[in-house]
């Protein structure tokens, strides 16, 4: 009987996961810059979605389970980059990135089962494609 109430209250908090209003990056300039996100294939974090948001505003989503990628431009600068997990609203500590006009950047979020925590990192072209190409990832489009 504990089992049965422990699974259905899992269940209920997942199916009230919070959903957070996408505002799609839509630089086009000249000098902007390519994000490209790639959400892995990981048992720890695939039962909820994760948002993306930069300077404050969601930008993309991943679904879960993982094992997707997408890519945007935006405007050069310095922006604020966090990941969220929809269904707690569990923010990534912010992480401040100066980003380059013309180039291409590549980002990990990851979770860190030992704290509890999201993280966001960026990542080397090299690592993204050996990433990418070890098992076949999904392109969301913005």
């Amino acid at each position: 009987m504990k089992k049965l109430v422990v699974l259905v209250l899992c269940l209920a908090s997942v199916s009230c996961a919070k959903t957070l209003p996408i505002t799609k990056p839509t630089y086009s300039g000249q000098d902007a810059a390519e994000i490209v996100v790639i959400r892995l294939h990981k048992f720890t974090g695939s039962a909820v979605d994760m948002y993306i948001q930069i300077d404050d505003e969601a930008v993309c989503l991943l679904p879960k389970p993982g094992g997707y990628y997408t890519r945007f431009f935006i405007k050069p600068g310095r922006h604020k980059f966090e990941a969220v997990w929809g269904a707690y609203g569990t923010l990534s500590e912010p992480r401040i990135f100066d980003i380059e006009p013309n180039k291409r950047y590549y980002f990990r979020p990851n979770n860190a089962y030992w704290s509890g925590k999201l993280h966001i990192f960026e990542i080397s072209e090299i690592d993204a494609r050996n990433l990418m190409g070890l098992e076949k990832y999904k392109y969301i489009p913005h």
